[in-house]
């Protein structure tokens, strides 16, 4: 199973949720190992920073052939984190994230699902050339927002866009991430995003921003019992 996390706009959550759904899937089946975590953002990524590990993909050394890419040199090119979990990441170069050519992306993403049960990608921000055809390989898509007017716009933008663009029924949900729950007064409400996205919220991820940079800087996963709050108000 492929799981992709497509942010709304930059600063939503998106690795960060990426990263805690990886975690979960190992717990689920008991086989952290037998989930690879790929960061797709090649310009700016930060997911191998947030687990302490060192990225090890080397992008530029198959750039001209993307075929020279198996199981054997995957391995080689994987970091793996204390929990088994294994993540893909290539070193940030942000002159040279441009001229990431997609057959390089798809290959790689081809070989990572031979050799792995399940896949999270977190994608970029900036849509790439590549992004529909890395979503097209995807079993489930999952575009993430923050509690926000302006994000939440666009990620209904962007999920009416993907839809269009698969006419099949294929998974493609909202998360709605940092959400706080106005007591009194006017703003933002939970009924204002399920009215919005209808029938693809998936649902809500509470803000706890003590707890995640703690766990970011134990390069750890959250062990928060209960951050997804249903779609219902």
């Amino acid at each position: 199973m492929c799981y992709a996390f497509v942010p709304a706009a930059g600063g939503v959550g998106n690795t960060t949720l990426a990263i805690q759904s990886a975690f979960l899937l190992g717990r689920k089946t008991r086989n952290p190992g037998g989930t690879c975590l790929v960061d797709l953002n090649f310009e700016s990524g930060a997911l191998a920073d947030y687990l302490d590990l060192q990225p090890l993909f080397d992008a530029e050394a198959i750039a001209d052939d993307p075929s020279r890419l198996d199981k054997r040199l995957l391995e080689v090119m994987l970091a793996r984190h204390a929990t088994g979990l294994a993540v893909l990441a290539a070193p940030r170069a942000p002159a040279k994230a441009s001229h990431v050519d997609g057959k390089l992306v798809t290959n790689a993403l081809g070989v990572v699902s031979e050799a792995f049960e399940h896949m999270v990608l977190d994608l970029p921000a900036a849509w790439q050339k590549w992004s529909f055809d890395v979503l097209a390989g995807s079993d489930c898509i999952f575009v993430v927002t923050e509690f926000t007017v302006p994000a939440m716009r666009k990620a209904h933008e962007l999920t009416e866009a993907i839809s269009a663009r698969f006419d099949d029924k294929r998974s493609i949900q909202v998360i709605v991430n940092k959400f706080r729950q106005q007591l009194f007064g006017g703003g933002l409400r939970k009924t204002d995003a399920t009215g919005l996205f209808n029938d693809s919220l998936a649902g809500f991820v509470t803000e706890d921003h003590e707890l995640i940079s703690e766990a970011i800087n134990r390069g750890e996963g959250s062990e928060h019992d209960k951050p997804f709050q249903s779609r219902h108000p």
